[in-house]
């Protein structure tokens, strides 16, 4: 996502309040897609390659889930979540 806006897979409202999360890893193994990887493709940047490789190489329906937090947006988020963990 661009322009540090909440959306359902942040679990945050727009007004940045804990809230449902939509998680595309569990959406995705429900309609049964059977081959889901969930991966930082910048902590290793080879084995995410082999990753790739392997799943072209499958012959089979893989899903990969790159999932990196945007560093633009990263002090603000540590910022909301300890305001909503604080007690009321």
């Amino acid at each position: 996502m661009t322009g540090m806006q909440e959306h359902p897979g942040t679990g945050r409202t727009l007004d940045h309040q804990h809230t449902g999360k939509f998680v595309f890893e569990d959406v995705a193994r429900s309609i049964g897609i059977r081959n889901v990887h969930v991966t930082d493709p910048t902590l290793e940047p080879a084995a995410f390659e082999s990753l790739i490789k392997t799943c072209l190489d499958s012959g089979q329906l893989e899903l990969i889930i790159a999932r990196r937090d945007c560093l633009l947006a990263a002090g603000a988020i540590r910022k909301y979540e300890k305001i909503n963990d604080q007690p009321s």
